[in-house]
């Protein structure tokens, strides 16, 4: 493998300067409301930098999106087959499912799904890699552990997460149901696990 050079190394970090600028700035207002110039400002490089490394903005947000995309699969993954209980690593990422609703609720999920079907469709594509590879086994292990009810089959089960996540993904009124009552999200993790807990009893401690 060729080595990198001083060159590669400093466009490669310009590059995740504004990834991660591009970032913070979606997070707070959407994609629309976000200018070239706002994000080359809280970047520290020129517009010109920017068209340069994206060639336009749409592109830009497609690697910013992928980017994200690609940790929160790492961290999961990471989470799912760590040696922590197996309750505890199922809590560990719906809270952090729930954190990162509420950092990109409003404009940014809207804006998403209105303006960028096609990126949403391609991250649509890559779940049934990640069901085969990380959750199947993570169920399979809750189940051999006797926290996963054997009736229901792992497919009812992603399916009834996949609903759960799909109306929350959409919907700035549960997030801010949560915001107003903090105390609420812990009453519907109960209930998301009295459906996949056997007995529908929970023992994870609070």
């Amino acid at each position: 493998m060729p080595q990198e050079t001083g060159q590669q190394r400093r466009k490669n970090r310009k590059h995740a300067q504004i990834l991660t600028a591009a970032l913070e700035a979606f997070k707070e207002d959407g994609f629309s409301k976000v200018s070239v110039s706002r994000i080359a400002k809280q970047a520290g490089v020129s517009p010109a930098t920017i068209y340069n490394h994206f060639g336009d903005k749409h592109r830009l947000v497609e690697e910013v999106v992928s980017a994200l995309v690609d940790t929160k699969i790492e961290t999961y993954r990471r989470i799912l087959t760590s040696q922590a209980p197996w309750p505890d690593r199922l809590r560990t990422v719906i809270l952090d499912k729930q954190a990162s609703l509420r950092d990109f609720q409003g404009e940014f999920l809207k804006n998403l799904y209105r303006e960028f079907p096609d990126l949403v469709w391609r991250i649509g594509e890559i779940r049934p890699r990640i069901y085969e590879n990380v959750i199947l086994p993570f169920l399979d292990e809750g189940r051999r552990l006797g926290h996963v009810s054997g009736k229901a089959s792992n497919e009812a089960i992603i399916i009834y997460l996949q609903l759960i996540q799909l109306n929350a993904d959409r919907s700035s009124s549960i997030l801010s149901s949560f915001d107003s009552n903090p105390e609420l999200f812990d009453e519907v993790y109960d209930l998301i696990l009295h459906g996949l807990i056997l007995g529908g009893q929970s023992n994870i401690t609070k």
